[in-house]
């Protein structure tokens, strides 16, 4: 059974990338939850971080998935960018 949820879980994701149409973000961060996560770590500057705390405190959410939040949004950014050229 996981196996098959893995497989699902992969076509979904290539699905999801592929397509102009993006699903709303609740419903994706829902999916994301079951999705395996990896460890990625980087340097950020020191007051950025400071705010992105205090941020992920005001909106009652994790930084995980503020950090998830946003990179989708990059990716959906740059996405319909190189679809004008």
């Amino acid at each position: 059974v996981w196996r098959l949820i893995n497989v699902l879980k992969n076509a979904y994701v290539i699905a999801f990338f592929k397509s102009s149409i993006f699903i709303d973000k609740k419903h994706f961060f829902t999916y994301l939850n079951f999705m395996a996560k990896i460890t990625y770590n980087t340097r950020i500057e020191e007051e950025l971080i400071k705010k992105f705390k205090i941020l992920a405190i005001e909106q009652g959410k994790r930084q995980n998935q503020l950090l998830e939040e946003a990179i989708l949004d990059l990716i959906k950014k740059y996405k319909k960018q190189s679809e004008k050229k």
